[in-house]
């Protein structure tokens, strides 16, 4: 997946080494997107996530790599 360098570089609060961007599998599946800044994902699959928000049974999503690789790529 290409993803831009600017937004790979905001992404300072990773501690899994965007390891999204080389196995897809790693990603939280998408389960709404509200706006282009606010997604909703079905489970935390690294509990040390930075950038997860828990709310209710799933949680947010705040990561901008998985922002952008949802509005490009739908994945």
């Amino acid at each position: 997946m290409e993803i831009d360098k600017d937004t790979i570089e905001n992404a300072c609060f990773c501690n899994k080494n965007k390891s999204c961007l080389d196995n897809p599998k790693n990603l939280c599946p998408i389960t709404a997107d509200i706006t282009d800044e606010l997604i909703f994902v079905s489970k935390q699959k690294s509990p040390e996530c930075g950038y997860y928000v828990n709310f209710g049974y799933g949680g947010f999503c705040n990561c901008p790599v998985r922002k952008e690789i949802y509005r490009k790529y739908k994945k």
